[in-house]
């Protein structure tokens, strides 16, 4: 085979560097051989850990308790508005103010109920300085306080209810407060909207801290694909960044619209780089356990259903059929066909190996 390849190489120089005629002829150059040889880039076969990754498709989503709708509590009329879509919120901030009758109900029961305290209060004054002179019994006392009691919880619900609905007194208004810190990922509130018990989710407010990735597990990967496996996920978004997670739980029945498992994946958004609805590509890598021969995939001829690499040796070049045990994005592992310390053609292997075939025909 090296006087093969000794043509072989001639014949590619010249391919490679003869000068072209307007024509789009070649003329002939003088060439030498080892100008072609010195081109070659070679890859040493090194003993590594096998990690294989399967390929998989998701999307990002919002984690689900991480999550708030609101719901007004009451009817009435918006009359102030005081964020937007995609603002940042705090826990407690006023987003909305809202008229409402209710509120002016709630008022006029409550100065109703602290009447009737402030009158239950002197009841039982007087009731205690007749119980004391012995002109008013146990039970005159006892319905006396029971009476208080009453109206003091009457007042406690009142107030409760104003708090909870966040009324403001002062301004007559009932105040929308966000439930939680985080972004405004819905909204369908607007001033001058009228509120009324079909108005529903008014806004949205998502935490984007902690995020979902629901990965879509076809039918052919389902045996590969299992809980805890740790995965790389990357997005056309952040070109060359990769962001990692771990499988933390596969659904147990398909999905019925597109006929996938949904392995979900848990993740720290760091800085909020990724965004609910992002179309994301997963690698969920198998551990071996095992270390094997590794060679780059690029160094990989696949002919006539076989593998096959170009393995440099000195002044000769030796084709060898490989076995595949495993590979990734980047790596092949190899159960059979080439050692660690050999060297293979990572560059021009493809017209050389075309070549050798043409040769042996």
């Amino acid at each position: 085979m090296s006087n093969f390849w000794k043509y072989t190489f001639l014949f590619l120089c010249c391919h490679a560097c003869a000068p072209q005629t307007e024509e789009g002829g070649e003329q002939a150059a003088p060439t030498n051989p080892n100008n072609f040889k010195s081109e070659l880039v070679l890859s040493e076969v090194s003993l590594e850990p096998v990690v294989e990754s399967i390929h998989l498709m998701g999307s990002v989503q919002t984690h689900p308790d991480k999550v708030w709708e609101y719901v007004s509590l009451v009817k009435g009329v918006v009359t102030e508005v005081h964020f937007s879509l995609g603002d940042a919120v705090q826990k407690g901030q006023v987003l909305a103010e809202v008229k409402s009758v209710e509120l002016s109900h709630l008022q006029s029961q409550l100065e109703t109920i602290e009447a009737s305290i402030r009158a239950a209060k002197r009841n039982l004054e007087a009731v205690m300085s007749m119980h004391g002179d012995k002109l008013a019994s146990d039970k005159d006392l006892a319905e006396a306080q029971s009476s208080l009691a009453a109206f003091t919880a009457e007042k406690h619900r009142i107030e409760k209810d104003l708090s909870m609905y966040g009324a403001h007194v002062g301004k007559g208004v009932f105040q929308i407060k966000s439930p939680a810190t985080g972004i405004i990922t819905s909204k369908s509130i607007n001033a001058g909207m009228q509120l009324s018990d079909e108005s529903g989710v008014l806004f949205t407010v998502a935490n984007l801290d902690k995020l979902w990735v629901m990965a879509n597990v076809y039918a052919s990967n389902i045996p590969s694909i299992r809980e805890g496996m740790k995965v790389a996920i990357t997005t056309l978004s952040y070109p060359g960044e990769v962001f990692y997670g771990a499988i933390t739980a596969i659904a147990p029945v398909m999905d019925e619209y597109e006929k996938v498992l949904k392995a979900r994946i848990e993740l720290d958004n760091i800085n909020h780089k990724l965004k609910p609805g992002m179309v994301v590509d997963v690698n969920a890598f198998k551990d071996y356990n095992d270390t094997l021969a590794t060679i780059p995939v690029r160094s990989i001829i696949f002919s006539d259903h076989k593998n096959y690499v170009l393995v440099s040796k000195g002044q000769d070049i030796e084709l060898r059929k490989v076995v595949i045990a495993a590979q990734n994005d980047s790596n092949c592992y190899i159960a059979q066909g080439v050692s660690p310390g050999e060297k293979v053609i990572i560059k021009n292997q493809l017209l050389i190996f075309e070549q050798l075939k043409n040769h042996e025909n």
